[in-house]
């Protein structure tokens, strides 16, 4: 009953995995200096909060950028480029407006 759900799980991660770090890009560092200012000595833990984003996003970008390359009949997860094309960065860009959202809800 639930194998096609099944199927496309993987590809259900990869667009969680994007919104993520679309979300994590504007909110790492306002959570940072707020970790760091909270609580003496927490400054390693601020510095890995920013290098995770930055890590995360060059991996999203080279991983876009290595799907961009692809020849044009390729699947990718039981999906078709074109599908992709669109997803991704959709999956983004909602993901950076709702960070922005959360920064301004609650840290401005």
């Amino acid at each position: 009953m639930l194998l096609p759900e099944l199927a496309h799980l993987p590809a259900v991660i990869l667009l969680v995995m994007v919104v993520a770090t679309g979300v994590a890009l504007p909110v790492a560092v306002p959570f940072a200096a707020g970790l760091g200012h909270s609580t003496i000595g927490q400054w390693a833990g601020a510095f890995g909060v920013v290098a995770g984003t930055v890590v995360a996003t060059v991996v999203t970008w080279f991983g876009f950028r290595a799907f961009r390359r692809s020849p044009h009949e390729a699947h990718f997860l039981g999906f078709s480029r074109r599908i992709w094309s669109i997803a991704i960065p959709l999956g983004y860009f909602t993901g950076v407006g709702f960070g922005v959202y959360l920064c301004v809800l609650f840290y401005i």
